[in-house]
């Protein structure tokens, strides 16, 4: 029975669907044993709410709250694998760093409200310009980072300064 050799291994979740709702079960067997045949009880208990509760809180833990891109904790995690896949595929990575040249004149002259503005107009920028596939995040204060699978020095350059390009006429 996959469901007794697994539960003890992981954690299973059952996803069913009605009417566009997702709910989420957790399956759990129990062996018995009636007239020397053995049989399986299954039974299920709904998980949604505390799985869509560490959905959002997983979410949360990776994702800068002002400009919605993902943040240095999960950038470390993904650009690990990043490498990793690259290494395996023999296919080029190109990371792009971007900071922002002068930021503090830019919160001392026009607020912390401003520089958060321009910070949040940046990072939609950044997504617009680049693929879906592309892995963007946010660095730190006013630095940004975008990890570029499959992605050559050459592309990697020209992308990057379409990005400056973008900004320099973007009029924040």
């Amino acid at each position: 029975n996959y469901i007794q050799q697994e539960q003890n291994k992981r954690e299973l979740k059952v996803l069913v669907k009605k009417d566009n709702k997702n709910k989420y079960f957790k399956p759990h067997s129990k062996e018995i044993i009636i007239d020397n045949k053995k049989l399986y009880v299954i039974t299920f208990d709904e998980i949604t709410d505390e799985y869509i509760k560490i959905l959002d809180l997983t979410t949360e833990a990776s994702t800068d709250q002002l400009t919605k891109l993902f943040n240095r904790r999960r950038l470390d995690n993904v650009l690990t694998k990043e490498m990793e896949l690259s290494c395996f595929t023999k296919a080029p990575l190109s990371i792009i760093f971007i900071d922002i040249d002068h930021f503090k004149l830019v919160n001392d002259t026009f607020g912390h409200g401003a520089g958060d503005k321009v910070l949040i107009d940046l990072a939609k920028i950044i997504t617009s310009t680049t693929r879906k596939s592309d892995f963007i995040a946010r660095w730190g204060g006013e630095e940004f980072m975008i990890a570029l699978q499959s992605t050559d020095v050459n592309e990697a350059s020209s992308l990057a300064e379409k990005l400056r390009v973008t900004v320099q006429e973007y009029a924040f």
